[in-house]
């Protein structure tokens, strides 16, 4: 994945390393993203002053004062990971380039692309959703409906070869 990654792209850059973020600390959907700009909330969602490193360098801190078992800010959670030099899945490498990269300030989104490009519709679709997240059911055929999954199979493949090619 890491080679379909330009980067010199911000927004594929962040989106992988939003991901790589999300998959190492566990983290939800609600974690990483928000629904839409006007619903941004610093208190409900990871800000860019969330994240802390250790002294090494070699641990990265996230304070989680919002997430689906934490809804009325009753507590906090923080979670850390090590870091895996040399590993495109190394989340303090990971969260170093976003906090690198333009920001809104220390209480402005810890993750924020310019503009995905990607419709609504498609990832509704792909979700087979029924609330209002992504407005209306979407009627799409069969061809428009391949292109989110084919795309992430093709991450999956790539991925796969590179660390097949790294054994």
């Amino acid at each position: 994945m890491q080679r379909m990654v330009d980067p010199n792209n911000f927004n594929e850059l962040t989106v992988f390393d939003t991901m790589v973020t999300a998959f190492v600390f566990f983290f939800r959907k609600d974690n990483v993203s928000v629904d839409k700009a006007d619903v941004w909330n610093p208190p409900g969602h990871l800000c860019r002053c969330d994240v802390s490193f250790s002294d090494s360098g070699l641990v990265v801190v996230i304070w989680v004062r919002h997430s689906k078992t934490i809804q009325a800010g009753e507590r906090y959670h923080t979670v850390s990971a090590h870091a895996v030099p040399g590993s495109p899945l190394c989340p303090v490498a990971a969260l170093r380039r976003v906090l690198a990269g333009p920001g809104l300030g220390p209480d402005g989104p810890l993750f924020c692309t310019q503009d995905a490009k990607v419709q609504d519709s498609l990832i509704q679709a792909h979700g087979d959703w029924a609330s209002e997240c992504y407005k209306l059911y979407c009627d799409l055929d069969a061809s428009q409906r391949l292109i989110l999954p084919s795309a992430m199979a093709a991450g999956a493949a790539a991925a796969t070869t590179a660390f097949q090619a790294r054994q």
